[in-house]
């Protein structure tokens, strides 16, 4: 997942677009919520509080996506995947744009159908204005996607694009990138270069939670440890 800017920003720009002035501010607030668990690495709660509050108002599709996406974090693809595609698309740009990008995302971590997973995210990053705050988010899956589909130097292209126009902002949303760029200049053999992005993400005072589990899971298959990039006796 990984976006250029917080989360709490695109949330409030997506639920801007409801269309259900009485409902805007609860969902809104649940979003935001459940944003803060996720932040201190309380997924599980979060999840929960999602589903209690989606069994009293299932029609607020910007919670199911919420939902898919903390999922997408947990690993959980195949759930987030159900959930995703089952999203409305008749909730304006926005969420065209959301839905592609996760349903790509999930699609590519479970090897599944990469060439809709291609598909999808061009359409993410076509439906982003170059201005939004998603836009970065789009262009970091589209690298994704093309890692998965071992096309390496498009995967690099597109990532350090994302990466380029982070500028200013520390976002826990950061690490994602730096995950990203680590796991892929790893498989084009530049090695030095993705250990320390890894370790990047480990030091990152902010960091986002699944990243650093994601990376530490890297270090280890590497026989590294998180401490040293030397080898283990």
């Amino acid at each position: 997942l990984i976006e250029g800017t917080t989360l709490a920003t695109l949330f409030i720009l997506f639920f801007a677009q409801s269309d259900s002035p009485a409902l805007s501010r609860s969902p809104a607030m649940t979003a935001l919520r459940t944003l803060r668990m996720t932040t201190h690495g309380d997924y599980s709660l979060a999840e929960k509080t999602l589903v209690e509050f989606l069994s009293r108002y299932p029609s607020e599709p910007k919670l199911w996506y919420r939902l898919a996406a903390i999922r997408y974090d947990q690993e959980k693809y195949t759930e987030a995947l159900k959930v995703a595609q089952t999203l409305s698309e008749n909730e304006g740009v926005m969420a065209q744009a959301l839905r592609a990008n996760l349903e790509a995302l999930c699609l590519a971590e479970l090897g599944q159908d990469l060439d809709r997973a291609l598909f999808l995210a061009r359409q993410s990053l076509d439906l982003t204005e170059p201005n939004s705050p998603f836009y970065l988010a789009a262009l970091d899956t589209l690298g994704w996607i093309h890692y998965h589909r071992k096309d390496y130097v498009k995967a690099q292209y597109y990532v350090q694009l994302a990466k380029s126009r982070v500028g200013w902002l520390r976002t826990p949303q950061v690490s994602v990138l730096d995950y990203h760029l680590a796991m892929i200049l790893l498989a084009r053999g530049k090695d030095k270069e993705g250990l320390e992005l890894l370790k990047t993400v480990l030091s990152a005072r902010h960091g986002h939670k699944p990243s650093i589990k994601r990376s530490q899971t890297a270090l280890a298959k590497l026989g590294l440890s998180i401490a040293t990039s030397g080898p283990r006796s």
